[in-house]
């Protein structure tokens, strides 16, 4: 228990209702999607989960190292289909008057998209094959039975049989076998401005940075909080008192929904120090912790950064009290809430 014989009470009565507008206008903003426009060479056809075009289209300048040279001769079209309890994808390509399908199943969205990006990759420069990852060479070798399809080869050329008697193979469209991938893991650093109720007197702004990691949907964050300290200017008390908060951060996410726009539940913990300071006297410090429980979503305007915002209830394990020499409450810490608007950088990109 704090006690400073200056003090007297102040309370923020609308503190509550202002965090939870802040908080869900943020979290509107961001969740407001509209899907990427595709260059005109894709037509990218998949349900809303799994990762948008602009992410195969920048798979295939990486490992093209540059733009299409001629994307107008570039037509491709990619169909991606739930066939339980794996994904089944095909590819259309047509490139310089030449046309090509291939298909394949694979376990994820994810390996859908690097099909594709392989596909047309090696349609344009098959030269490139030795660069491109051996995991992804591999998925493309295997979901076809015929040779690889060049620029140079005729749309209408066809092996002939050895024999009259060999039967006749479908042209492209044998099915590899699902094979196990391992999960991908990519690191992540987030910048948030935030406003918090509860853990100090009305509605407090701040900043969060924070570090973490993300392996297939599981989104693990470490961070540090600040609210700066701002004066409370009791009637009773001869000098403003000064509130800030320091705080570490710790949550997890899990994103139900991804692609273009994520999203998913959040869980988090919080421990810091709330400061105190009221002149000519020191400062002093108090010990807060809280659990947060609430959701988080975000928005991909690059293949390395998104937007994200964050809405939780936090609920207090600890409540200090700030009070006077006669017993009268300055604050205590209760029940709050935090919202959170920030940029989210990867690392390597998706």
């Amino acid at each position: 228990m704090y006690r400073s014989p200056q003090w007297t009470a102040r309370r923020g009565g609308r503190g509550i209702k202002q965090t939870a507008a802040l908080a869900f206008m943020a979290l509107a903003l961001v969740s407001t999607s509209a899907r990427a426009q595709s260059q005109n060479w894709l037509d990218w056809r998949a349900p809303p989960e799994c990762p948008p075009a602009s992410v195969v289209e920048a798979r295939v300048s990486e490992w093209l190292g540059g733009s299409l040279k001629e994307p107008d001769q570039l037509a491709v079209q990619a169909d991606l289909s739930w066939n339980q309890p794996s994904w089944q994808v095909t590819v259309d390509i047509t490139y310089q008057g030449h046309h090509g399908r291939r298909q394949v199943i694979v376990n994820s969205c994810q390996d859908a998209a690097d099909f594709v990006a392989v596909a047309v990759v090696l349609t344009v420069d098959p030269a490139l094959a030795q660069q491109i990852p051996e995991a992804s060479a591999a998925s493309l070798e295997n979901a076809s039975g015929d040779p690889e399809m060049r620029a140079s080869e005729p749309a209408a050329q066809t092996p002939e049989p050895s024999s009259s008697d060999a039967p006749e193979e479908p042209k492209g469209t044998a099915v590899a076998a699902p094979s196990k991938r391992a999960s991908r893991v990519r690191g992540h650093v987030t910048l948030e401005a935030e406003g918090a109720y509860g853990p100090l007197p009305g509605l407090r702004p701040g900043v969060a940075l924070g570090m973490g990691i993300e392996v297939e949907r599981h989104v693990l964050m470490l961070s540090a909080r600040f609210l700066p300290g701002m004066n409370v200017e009791p009637s009773q008390a001869v000098a403003p008192i000064s509130f800030g908060l320091l705080a570490g951060r710790l949550s997890w996410a899990y994103l139900f929904l991804r692609g273009n726009v994520s999203a998913g539940p959040l869980l988090s913990l919080s421990a810091g120090a709330i400061r105190t300071k009221q002149e000519p006297n020191d400062a002093q410090s108090q010990f807060w912790g809280a659990g947060g429980l609430g959701g988080t979503a975000l928005y991909q305007i690059r293949p390395w950064v998104k937007l994200v915002a964050e809405l939780e209830l936090e609920i207090p394990w600890t409540r200090p009290t700030f009070i006077l020499s006669d017993g009268s409450t300055i604050h205590q810490v209760s029940l709050g809430g935090r919202g959170a608007l920030g940029v989210r950088f990867f690392f390597p990109p998706e």
